[in-house]
């Protein structure tokens, strides 16, 4: 097995991020923080605020693990400070 990681492409980022805001926005349904109702706006609104140029946001880094040419998952990283 030879897990790599790839800079994210646009079409994959795209992917992740819909499926990012919908899974946030269930977790804080489900811990009781949100509503349903207007949840995929707030979600997606922090997502906007983490990532306002999408894979071009300074100080992040998205990558796509890949085993050969598997997508296995994904790697998120933010320089802070």
């Amino acid at each position: 097995m030879a897990v790599i990681l790839k800079i994210m492409r646009s079409d994959e980022f795209q992917h992740y991020l819909g499926y990012a805001i919908e899974n946030f926005a269930n977790e804080q349904i489900k811990s009781g923080n949100w509503q349903q109702e207007g949840a995929i706006g707030k979600a997606a609104e922090e997502y906007k605020r983490l990532l306002p140029d999408g894979l071009n946001t300074d100080n992040n880094y998205l990558f796509t693990i890949r085993d050969g040419d598997v997508k296995v998952g994904m790697v998120w990283l933010a320089k802070k400070g």
